[in-house]
């Protein structure tokens, strides 16, 4: 008696729809991956000029702080100035009435 063949036709095809699922999907992780990787670099990327544009602002605040510090003493110093020579100038004016009404008399 002969036997009869078996088909292994629809286990194969299981076969190869299963290689094709696993193709499909290790391409697909893949493709995550990279895009992770792509998006990692990136996000390093705007840390670091996060990290470098807040030590500039705190540099920035220290010179404007300098500077506000500086302006105030510059405007003492000018007023200290402008305080002797009106000191002087009462002075003088004092001394040139005293003067004035000598010569009057």
């Amino acid at each position: 008696m002969a036997k009869k063949k078996v088909t292994q036709h629809p286990q194969n095809q299981d076969q190869q729809i299963h290689q094709v699922a696993m193709e499909e999907t290790s391409e697909k992780l893949e493709n995550w991956k990279s895009l992770n990787a792509m998006l990692l670099k990136e996000t390093v990327e705007h840390r670091q000029q996060v990290d470098s544009l807040q030590i500039s602002y705190g540099s920035l605040e220290c010179e404007l702080t300098w500077s506000k510090m500086e302006k105030k003493v510059q405007v003492s110093e000018k007023a200290e100035i402008i305080a002797k020579d009106r000191d002087g100038f009462v002075k003088e004016r004092i001394k040139i009435e005293k003067l004035l009404g000598g010569l009057e008399r």
